[in-house]
């Protein structure tokens, strides 16, 4: 249960994702429901939501996007900064659930000590009488 305890930092911030992609939108064209639950490849790039009654693609704060737009370029400074903001991550909560850091996966196994020796001694081996 302690080793959980660490994880409740987390809890707003997946609490506050849920609300957000719950919260409802309407279409700017037919004043329907919009869905986010069928996504074009557009919007699992950049979010956003698509139109029920009309088709219509939406960003995530309601704006209407041209039909067969392309998806927006991501930099390299992008992929970059959430690669380290993930690797930060991963560093932090390894460290709040064992208290050190984690290993480098290279680094090698330590040695495993021989096993104690036995605490009854072995029963004799049965002799053959002599005829």
């Amino acid at each position: 249960m302690d080793a959980f305890l660490p994880l409740l930092m987390f809890a707003p911030f997946f609490g506050m994702l849920l609300v957000f992609s719950l919260r409802r939108q309407d279409c700017p064209d037919c004043r329907g429901l919009m869905s986010s639950l069928k996504v074009t490849r557009r919007q699992w790039v950049e979010g956003g939501y698509l139109c029920r009654n009309c088709g219509c693609e939406c960003t995530p704060v309601g704006r209407k996007v041209a039909a067969g737009s392309p998806v927006r370029r991501v930099s390299v400074a992008e992929v970059a900064g959430l690669t380290a903001a993930l690797a930060l991550a991963v560093f932090l909560v390894s460290f709040t659930v064992t208290g050190k850091a984690a290993a480098p996966a290279s680094a090698a196994a330590p040695a495993m000590a021989a096993p104690p020796p036995p605490l009854v001694a072995p029963a004799p081996a049965p002799q053959m009488p002599n005829r």
